[in-house]
């Protein structure tokens, strides 16, 4: 039984360490902060490319497309049309 007991420990013990390793990851991935502002899904050459600019394209392309084409696809293509259009207007 108290190995079962100490067992518990460790593996609770080394669940916490593995989320708490998970979260700095994320947090460094991300900038450095957990509560930064997501408002940009791409940053080229120091200009940002807002989330709503590029919901507003995908949704004009998709009502210009209507249903020929699946939703991520043209989000796809969306958000490497913008990337480009970033890198040329440099």
């Amino acid at each position: 039984q108290g190995i079962r007991d100490r067992a518990a420990w460790i593996i609770s013990i080394l669940i916490g360490v593995a989320l708490i390793a998970f979260i700095v990851q994320d947090a460094s991935v991300r900038g450095g902060s957990i509560f930064r502002n997501t408002t940009d899904i791409a940053v080229v050459n120091d200009v940002a490319i807002s989330k709503t600019d590029f919901d507003n394209k995908v949704e004009t392309i998709v009502q210009m497309q209507g249903a020929q084409a699946q939703r991520e696809q043209l989000s796809a293509s969306v958000y490497n049309m913008m990337v480009q259009q970033t890198i040329l207007e440099q």
